[in-house]
């Protein structure tokens, strides 16, 4: 043992060690015995694809696990070095600081790196205990990419690193995470040990002792989760704790913004075209789905929960428009319809929108007429614009257009340039997106990185330290999907045509530009009602130890091969709350909340997860990352809505991290046979008249004479696209319901009120088939939970008005202030 010691300190210096992944065994600095310690490798690198790299000197209960790639030797070399210490405001370091040097761009599998605690936390005088360690303990970092000192102390930045544990006692602790392989590299050429990033331990500074408590959580799944997250970003002072299954679209939505303008309504750029600048490179290493308005992002086979198809698509993204508004394209009379477009033509049939298009002609058929004009596809306004219908698909080529079949779906949205003025969109004709005034992502210096002093593409690819990155830079500006103050942009109006056009607000005939010479950047008011909704964008005021968000409890899922991206919007939104100082826990699957490999999900017993003993700000990226992409179609792994297995494992662990939050709970062993706690036929009129209905859950033994003076904490939950309240109700109310119950007291859950809001549109429709029912909710499927500006469906005012009838008519938990154990 003592040869083999020696070797591995021999080693350590050339930062590379054999094939071992699991280190029994590390000498701190000098003793006679080896001390207890973390394995460098976790269950999420398997042994026999690791290398394993022990610290030295100061760092030597530090160490890496690097995974192999095949062929490739130069993924296999890694080492730690020290370095001076982040600071970050509400935290202590209470170890070395480490820079991560590697030799090759991480692996799909990523690395795991092991860290010191050299000075035990104290709070108030006292030493923390493990598990509150465990809870609270935070990565604190900056990229390598960042050089300057000044630009370093901007960067700090809590990590959000997945798989994060802890172990050991004062004086020989380890932290050790998971840093997943998502376009991280090296400043270095390949083969040659480059920074990474710079990594310490920290725990705060303080720890709040007293909690105010709603007693009211918000949760949902897809459409339901970005309902949810509107709901608890807008107004976090409402509710106690979110969960979210999936968002759809994700919750930063200036991402789902870039994904939808560049992949779904995108793909028209030719090559040498300058007026049209050609769609980003998908992110490198985090499985984000592309397509094109052509072709647009499919997937076949299981775990997806819908049919996906053109059709979907356009009817999602109609609804997606009533409820959020028209970010594509401004019309000041009418938020859902493009400009120019009379309200009539929604009283039409599918066969007559779709044989009479409305043309707002172009120069080329009436030269004396106000053409549309766009920047990028009619900068000369020559070309007609035309509303358009599509769904027509190519055999056996579900999401790919096919124009010679019969295109019998309105798109209404959205307007289309006639290129060959044949009345018609034809394959490669653009849709046109007018979301603002043309500008340049590239951050508030105002420059792309290429153009900073001292680039160079290898060694400072980004000299200013601004470039976007979730996990390595969550506050960069450049490339972060959003415009920034100080960033270039053209004063053309929304048009992008710099002279030409006229402003719409005028209300003059043939006026369809906005905001052009004004001297301000302008964004399309549709496009403004999205951020005013947006997760992310709220995030960024709540910032500092007395934020809104401290006390509050955050919960998010999402699959690794999610159709509509959602785990790189999640991880986005974690990002952001990491950058803004609230530490943040990520898991790479829910075996990794066991300390298990993605692949041993079959193997786990998702209820003995201990959820009481994680932190408040929890990001689960589902999925086994080595299967195949034919396996996942075979199985759903990691997909929108899972595999068979991940469905179960994703409503138990929402509802085990909710539950758990509260003080008090009652896990009190009582039946949950009685009929009465599953009640038929729910509805709430609202003050506008609408009839919605919902289903409610109400807890085990909640009829029983001795409980007749209990109340409970309340969970509103919103269901996804296609769904109802009726089905939540019977699969995850039920689901839950008997985990309440459950004889097992390591698997019953904490009693409460399970309520299952109302979604779906009422009567609704479909465009293809017919015009909506005015006397409706005016959408087709999904409402989004959001006030809808026509229409009867209101989903604030609907969550407003069942909370304030259900606490006349259930126990529910009223507001109080409560001690806490941190």
């Amino acid at each position: 043992m003592v040869a083999t010691m020696r070797s591995v300190h021999r080693n350590r210096t050339r930062g590379i060690l054999g094939s071992g992944g699991v280190v029994l065994g590390l000498w701190a600095c000098g003793p006679s015995e080896p001390v207890e310690s973390l394995p460098l490798c976790s269950a999420a690198i398997r042994a026999a694809d690791a290398v394993a790299v022990p610290g030295t000197g100061t760092l030597a209960l530090a160490g890496l696990c690097l995974s192999r790639q095949a062929g490739d030797a130069a993924s296999a070399q890694g080492e730690l070095t020290t370095a001076m210490a982040p600071t970050m405001l509400g935290y202590r370091v209470v170890g070395p600081a480490a820079t991560l040097r590697l030799a090759a761009p991480l692996s799909a599998k990523g690395l795991d790196v092991t860290l010191p605690i050299g000075e035990w936390p104290v709070l108030e005088g006292e030493p923390v205990s493990l598990t509150m360690l465990k809870r609270h303990a935070v990565i604190v970092m900056y990229s390598g990419a960042v050089r300057d000192p000044a630009q370093a102390a901007a960067a700090v930045h809590l990590a959000p690193v997945e798989n994060l544990t802890v172990a050991g006692s004062p004086g020989a602790a380890q932290v050790r995470f998971h840093l997943p392989g998502h376009g991280v590299r090296p400043l270095s050429a390949p083969g040659v040990l480059g920074d990474v990033a710079t990594f310490a331990v920290a725990f705060p500074t303080e720890l709040a002792k007293k909690k105010r408590y709603t007693y009211r959580a918000v949760a949902g799944v897809s459409m339901g989760g970005i309902g949810a997250s509107m709901y608890f970003f807008g107004r976090p002072d409402w509710f106690d704790s979110i969960g979210v299954m999936g968002a759809d679209p994700g919750p930063d939505l200036t991402y789902s913004q870039s994904f939808i303008r560049e992949y779904f309504f995108g793909g028209f750029c030719k090559p040498g075209d300058a007026s049209c600048r050609a769609a980003r490179a998908p992110l490198a290493g985090q499985g984000e789905l592309t397509g094109t308005f052509d072709a647009m992002p499919i997937q076949t086979g299981e775990g997806i929960g819908l049919t996906l198809g053109r059709s979907l698509y356009l009817r999602a993204n109609r609804d997606l428009v009533r409820a959020l508004g028209n970010w594509a394209l401004y019309n000041p009379v009418d938020p859902y319809l493009p400009p120019g477009v009379p309200a009539s033509i929604l009283s039409q049939s599918p066969a007559q929108a779709c044989k009479n298009p409305v043309v707002l002609a172009g120069l080329a058929s009436a030269p004396m007429g106000k053409p549309f004009y766009d920047g990028r596809f009619n900068p000369e306004g020559m070309f007609d614009v035309i509303t358009f219908c599509d769904g027509g698909e190519k055999d056996g080529q579900r999401g790919v257009y096919d124009d010679t079949k019969e295109q019998a779906d309105p798109a209404q949205i959205l307007l289309a340039v006639d290129r060959n003025g044949n009345g018609k969109r034809d394959l490669g004709e653009p849709v046109l997106i007018q979301s603002s005034e043309p500008w340049d992502d590239v951050g508030t210096d105002g420059k792309q990185s290429a153009r900073e002093p001292g680039y160079d593409a290898v060694k400072n690819p980004d000299p200013s330290g601004d470039d976007y990155h979730y996990l390595l830079n969550p506050g960069g500006t450049e490339g972060n999907w959003r415009y920034d103050a100080g960033e270039p942009y053209v004063d053309a109006g929304l048009d992008g045509r710099l002279g030409k056009g006229c402003e719409i607000d005028e209300g003059k005939p043939g006026c369809f530009d906005h905001g052009e010479g004004n001297q301000k950047f302008d964004q399309n008011p549709g496009l403004a009602r999205w951020l005013a909704l947006d997760p992310r964008t709220a995030i960024q005021p709540m910032m500092g130890p007395g934020a809104a968000l401290r006390d509050k409890s955050i919960y998010y899922d999402a699959g690794i091969r999610d159709f509509f991206n959602a785990q790189v919007s999640t991880s986005s939104l974690f990002g952001a709350l990491a950058q803004v100082g609230h530490g943040v826990q990520l898991f790479g699957g829910f075996p990794a909340l066991l300390g298990k490999h993605p692949a041993d999900e079959s193997k786990i017993d998702i209820s003995a997860v201990p959820w009481s003993a994680l932190g408040e700000k929890l990001y689960v990226r589902y999925g086994n990352p080595d299967l195949s992409d034919a396996e996942a179609a075979a199985t759903g792994n990691g997909r929108h809505a899972g595999s068979v297995q991940q469905v179960v494992q994703r409503a138990v662990s929402l509802f085990g991290f909710l539950l758990s939050r509260w003080p008090g709970g009652d896990y009190t062993v009582q039946s949950g046979d009685d009929p009465r706690l599953l009640p038929k036929g729910q509805e709430l009129t609202l003050k506008n008249g609408r009839k919605s209905p919902y289903s409610i859950v109400l807890p085990p033994g909640y009829f029983e004479p001795q409980n007749q003076g209990l109340t409970y904490p309340v969970v509103y939950f919103g269901h996804g696209y296609g769904m109802s309240p009726e089905d939540m109700g019977r699969q995850i109310g039920s689901l839950i319901h008997g985990f309440m119950s459950d004889p097992d007291e390591k698997k019953r859950l904490p009693k409460a009120v399970l309520v299952f809001l109302d979604g779906v549109c009422r009567p609704g429709g479909s465009v293809p088939k017919g015009p909506l029912d005015v006397q409706g909710d005016l959408c087709e499927e999904g409402g989004f939970y959001t006030d809808h500006p026509t229409g009867q469906y209101k989903g604030q005012q609907l969550l407003d008005e069942l909370d304030a009838h259900l606490r006349k008519t259930v126990r529910l938990k009223a507001p109080s202030d409560e001690t806490v154990r941190p």
